[in-house]
């Protein structure tokens, strides 16, 4: 059975998001579709599919071994952080991860100097950048805060206002509201707890 052409396109584009050569699902997409001579475009949850097909088949033996690993040290790190709301969102919640994936979790604080003490008091090598993007069509700011976890992994920190913890974003990669999940739910994850 061969492969539809826009099958072709979400695999390529797959492959792009895979080798980190784009981390928007926008740009791998209209990439691969121009690589690959067609103007026919795979929604988000089509490359998301194919991506986690990737990921499982060239991920390597250790795989699900990390995922577990940056499952576990997320639920450390959001445990640190419970008093900001924390959410575990992205490729170690999905379990798509791939070589390269950090730990994505979002918090829901008006104390941002609260998230610094906490990462100071346990050691940790941070830094912080404010990020812009439109939301609703308003400009919305806010603060990411990249950690190192001394076992080698990178979390993302996001940190966001409390009123937008019942919002549900959308997710661009599976065209759907974006999975969260707090420390209750991490913690249930198959291979967290010991």
């Amino acid at each position: 059975m061969s492969r539809s052409r826009r099958g072709e396109v979400a695999l390529e584009a797959a492959r792009l998001l895979y080798a980190r050569e784009h981390k928007e699902y926008f740009h791998a997409k209209r990439e691969a579709a121009r690589r690959l001579g067609t103007r026919e475009l795979p929604t988000n949850r089509e490359i998301h599919e194919e991506l986690i097909r990737l990921s499982e088949s060239l991920g390597g033996n250790d795989r699900l071994a990390r995922l577990q690993a940056m499952r576990r040290i997320a639920l450390e790190h959001m445990r640190r952080l419970e008093a900001h709301e924390p959410r575990l969102v992205g490729s170690v919640l999905t379990g798509s991860i791939r070589q390269g994936s950090d730990i994505d979790i979002h918090l829901y604080t008006d104390d941002p100097l609260g998230v610094f003490d906490a990462l100071d008091q346990a050691d940790l090598v941070f830094e912080v950048e404010t990020a812009r993007a439109r939301k609703r069509g308003e400009e919305v700011e806010f603060l990411h805060v990249l950690v190192l976890d001394p076992r080698g992994h990178t979390l993302e920190l996001t940190v966001l206002p409390p009123a937008r913890l019942h919002d549900r974003p959308r997710s661009g990669a599976a065209d759907s509201r974006q999975g969260r999940a707090d420390c209750q739910e991490v913690a249930r994850l198959p291979g967290v707890s010991p």
